[in-house]
Formats: C-alpha cells, structure tokens, sequence
C-alpha cells in the first residue's frame, strides 16, 4: 500500500474514533452531588458537629455546642451551637446545598449574618440575618432558605454578642436528595437526566445502555467498514 493511502486510511480511522468520542460525551452532563436530605443536625451530644461531619456540614472553627441556660436559645433539646462576638464560622460543604431550614438567633445586644458561597467561593443570594433576642424574648422561628444555584460553604459572622444555630437541616423537600418527596415521581439522589429520573425528579424513559461487548461490535464494525472504503478506493483505476 502506497504512503499516501496509508494516510488515507489512518486518516479515516481516527475519523471514526473522533466521532464515537463525540458521542459518548454528548448527553453526558454532569450535575454536583447533592447533599442526603432531610437532615438534621440538633447540636446534641453525639451529633454536635465539633468533631466529625454531620449532613455532610464540617463546622471549623466554631466555639462548639454549648448550654447557656438560655433555653429560647435552642430549639430543641439543651444545647445550641454558640459563635461568640467577633468571631467567623465557616461551615464547609462536601455536596451540593439547595434548601437550608435553620434556627439562627442572637442574644441581647448582638446580631449575626449568615453568608452562602458555591464551590467557586462566588456568594449565592443574599445572607440572611439572625431574625430575634433569644435571650430576652420569645423563640424566634426557624428560617427556611432555598438556593437559587448549589452552596458549598457557610459563613457565619457574630457582632456585638453571641450568636446561636440549631437544628441544622440539609435540603429538606428538594428534588436531588434522595428522599421521596411531595410532588416527586422519582428522586435518585442527583440532578443527572437520561438516568431515569430527570433533574426535576419525574420518570423519564430512555435507551438500554450498549454493554461493552455491544461497543465493542460496533467499534469493530465501523472501523471494517471505513478500511473497506480505503481499500475499494485502493482498486478504482485511474481514469485518464
């Protein structure tokens, strides 16, 4: 065989090799992991998060979960996480965060902002803000965030005095935690579509995957195929 139909033919190969990358990367789009939920972390020994990961939430830094005496300042059980005057919290992620359900309340005097951030350490929305007194005042109520795009860190701030969080709950009643929830056909733990169940967690239908043996044939095939063509090609004579 001539060099220049050997090129041809090399040429042809790595044609076919090109598109079949081609198609198995297209359609392949890969969301974050999300965060299990719901998920709750109430600050009570053993799941205060001091010293191990709870929900997926690393709490680094923190003053730690504490009793004050100041009952308000839990929602439940007898202890809070306390971040003292001054000090920063950061709360890493190790999966996406859509939906946050947290107490988050201050004691007299003081105020706290909690700041949201995407793996790219880009803020997402607006912080939220501690919303009572829970030392001179009712319990304030839970408050409930979702996400316009995935969080993957927490910033907590305390100004003036301290701060409590408790009952930290993960992605309750969101599509991509892996919990069947209301309004759900299917949730498979991901944002992923053509796995069966789409990224607004309703069933989809799509086609078997080829077994290897099967991408095999195939490869094989096409590859016949285009050495064929070289070779037809090979013994059309010249026409003068």
């Amino acid at each position: 065989m001539s060099q220049s139909k050997t090129h041809e033919r090399n040429g042809s190969i790595r044609g076919v090799i090109a598109a079949l990358c081609v198609c198995l990367l297209a359609g392949s789009t890969a969301f974050g992991q999300v965060l299990p939920g719901p998920c709750a972390i109430d600050m009570e020994s053993p799941a205060c998060p001091d010293s191990a990961t709870a929900c997926g939430a690393d709490f680094a830094g923190g003053s730690g979960c504490i009793v004050a005496g100041l009952g308000n300042c839990y929602q439940s059980g007898i202890r809070g996480y306390g971040v003292p005057a001054g000090m920063t919290l950061n709360i890493d992620l190790n999966a996406d965060l859509l939906k946050l359900d947290v107490f988050f309340a201050n004691e007299t005097g003081g105020s706290g902002t909690m700041t949201f951030f995407d793996a790219t350490d880009v803020q997402v929305d607006a912080p939220i803000m501690t919303n009572g007194d829970c030392a001179n005042g009712p319990m304030p109520p839970p408050q409930i965030v979702t996400f316009s795009s995935a969080v993957r860190r927490i910033e907590v701030t305390a100004t003036g005095a301290r701060v409590w969080i408790d009952d930290f709950t993960v992605n309750p009643d969101v599509c991509g935690n892996g919990t069947l929830d209301a309004g759900e056909d299917c949730d498979d733990g991901n944002l992923d579509n053509g796995d069966g169940c789409d990224a607004t967690c309703a069933v989809e239908v799509v086609d078997p995957v080829p077994t290897a043996s099967e991408w095999g044939l195939g490869v094989m095939t096409l590859l016949l195929l285009s050495a064929g063509t070289v070779v037809l090609r090979r013994r059309t004579p010249s026409v003068a």
